[in-house]
């Protein structure tokens, strides 16, 4: 085969494998759909308070999984562990199930309901299918290595290895935060609602702030500053990841 043949040939192999493993055109809206009934049942197992909710949100989602998944399990655009991924997450929603539907257990269901999010976020790294909300899990996921993380007692009793440590964490999260900015592009098709985009705005630049403030914080030993900035951050998060979610009323 000459060369002009050899290349014709793999550019009709690369285009075939690119058509072979190409999502369905209305696979992000679909996951955008499923997010918007999964957060909610994520976030109300997950209070003490509203297992009533919770239980109603996760009614709602599962639903909307069997949905997802009946409208996606046979489909040939993604690649050859998407079948896995659908198992993982079937999985994860039965054990859902179990905990919260069957035996009242809030904690247990939202611990299960954790793997359904991360199951996607590989499945779609993996897939590299491009995906607003996956910028906040790595956000998040970097947010409680920081705060879990974190040594006791203040920080002028910390060790140089602690504070190594702890910055390096800081920088990571910071990093990951700047990095949702830059995704904003894809932000439409997280489907905000007017008042819920002008919510998120504001919480980003919030978020921004109390990081910066951290840093600050954090470089300066100002213990005080540090210990509020750093209780501002889990919650400030929440609110925002909350936005992306349709909650019952």
């Amino acid at each position: 085969m000459n060369i002009r043949k050899l290349s014709f040939a793999l550019l009709f192999t690369a285009i075939y494998l690119v058509a072979v493993y190409a999502a369905p055109s209305d696979a992000v809206a679909s996951m955008t759909v499923l997010d918007k009934t999964y957060i909610p049942a994520l976030g109300l197992s997950g209070q003490p308070d509203q297992q009533a909710k919770a239980k109603i949100a996760f009614a709602t989602f599962e639903s909307a999984w069997e949905a997802f998944n009946t409208r996606f399990a046979s489909e040939a655009g993604f690649d050859g562990e998407w079948t896995e991924d659908l198992d993982k997450v079937g999985a994860a929603v039965s054990k859902a199930r179990s905990a919260l539907i069957d035996n009242s257990n809030g904690p247990k269901a939202h611990e299960a309901l954790e793997a359904v999010r991360m199951t996607f976020l590989a499945s779609r790294t993996r897939q590299k299918i491009a995906y607003f909300l996956d910028y906040l899990t790595l956000f998040h996921n970097s947010m409680e290595e920081l705060l879990n993380n974190k040594p006791a007692g203040k920080i002028a009793g910390w060790t140089l290895e602690d504070k190594a440590g702890f910055a390096a964490d800081l920088d990571i999260s910071i990093a990951r935060w700047k990095k949702v900015k830059a995704k904003e592009g894809l932000l439409p098709e997280a489907a905000l609602n007017a008042k819920a985009g002008v919510a998120y705005a504001t919480q980003w630049q919030a978020i921004d702030s109390i990081m910066a403030g951290i840093k600050k914080a954090f470089d300066a030993g100002d213990e005080k500053a540090f210990s509020e900035k750093l209780g501002q951050l889990k919650p400030n998060f929440i609110k925002t990841f909350f936005l992306f979610g349709d909650f019952p009323r």
